[in-house]
């Protein structure tokens, strides 16, 4: 039975494919579910217009994204820590703390889009990937400092 996907399924395809799967699958599963329609031609041709409408709209999503990469781009900001012995301070510096010092400049960003491998637990100066769309990517530049000792 040839069915077109509702969205992207990982042992299927993406949304808009046209598969062949089992009748009792189709019917059983991802019909009921909401996953697929079965690829009649009227549904045929709603699937090419929806196509192109995703295309305008993933063009259009990425300009946004590239213009807020470019805003986001060669930020640079300090955060002040606590430190123990060495270089290494109390606790550690997080996406969380990242995401706060650019919402101070009015960059909103979510936590999820701060590629950072493991929080930071030094001090130094850090080149931090933010990720605003599948392939478009900025970098902040964090300074992490021994915080003064207030007298």
């Amino acid at each position: 039975m040839k069915i077109i996907l509702q969205e992207n399924f990982n042992r299927l395809g993406n949304e808009h494919d046209v598969v062949e799967v089992k009748d009792g699958y189709a019917r059983n599963y991802l019909i009921p579910e909401g996953i697929a329609v079965l690829a009649t031609a009227g549904n045929l041709r709603h699937n090419e217009e929806m196509k192109k409408y995703a295309v305008k709209k993933t063009e259009r999503l990425v300009v946004e994204a590239k213009a807020r990469a470019q805003k986001i781009n060669g930020q640079q900001f300090t955060i002040s820590v606590k430190v123990k012995e060495g270089d290494d301070i109390y606790g550690s510096v997080s996406a969380q703390d990242i995401v706060e010092h650019l919402a101070e400049n009015k960059i909103e960003i979510s936590r999820s889009a701060v590629l950072l491998s493991e929080p930071i637990k030094k001090l130094g100066v850090y080149d931090i990937a933010i990720r605003i769309y599948k392939d478009v990517e900025a970098t902040v530049k964090v300074w992490v400092v021994k915080k003064e000792e207030e007298k």
